[in-house]
């Protein structure tokens, strides 16, 4: 069967969304997976951000906002992201609505793993290769996300097939 027969035959299975709590989410069931799933995929999603950084060829909206705030600051482009992470936090008090696991962690591990992959990346010289690393960061970003959303651990709908 060809890829495009398989998401065509994919396309007519129905899948129920089941809001859950941040306790529900981690009485789910998989904890130990869905948690290094977690942080396996807010760590690409730092790694995207150190990618995206280093190729000097433009950054996502909240990236430009933290990049502006670290010029006029002077702290590490993750102490940043933490920092505003914490604010936004902050916002979810009047929601009166808890923040799960996964939005926790996403302040942290986010700006951790940013800092510490702009420690290991060299900003490339030649413009290919910043190319390759805007490509590939867009690349990890997106398997970061997919893996960051099916750990489910943050307030949103869980897939159940």
């Amino acid at each position: 069967m060809s890829p495009i027969q398989t998401l065509r035959a994919g396309a007519g299975r129905r899948v129920e969304l089941i809001p859950m709590t941040p306790m529900e989410q981690l009485r789910a069931g998989r904890t130990v997976r869905r948690v290094t799933q977690l942080v396996v995929g807010l760590w690409l999603y730092g790694t995207a951000m150190a990618m995206f950084i280093r190729a000097e060829l433009g950054l996502d909206p909240w990236d430009v906002f933290h990049y502006g705030v670290q010029q006029k600051i002077g702290l590490s482009f993750g102490t940043i992201v933490v920092i505003v992470g914490g604010l936004v936090l902050l916002l979810w008090i009047p929601l009166r609505q808890w923040p799960g696991l996964g939005t926790v962690a996403n302040v942290f591990v986010i700006g951790i793993a940013t800092d510490v992959m702009l420690a290991v990346l060299d900003a490339p010289s030649e413009l290919w290769l910043r190319w390759v690393f805007l490509l590939g960061g867009i690349v990890v970003n997106g398997i970061g996300g997919a893996m960051y959303i099916v750990a489910s651990t943050a307030p949103a709908p869980v897939t159940v097939s």
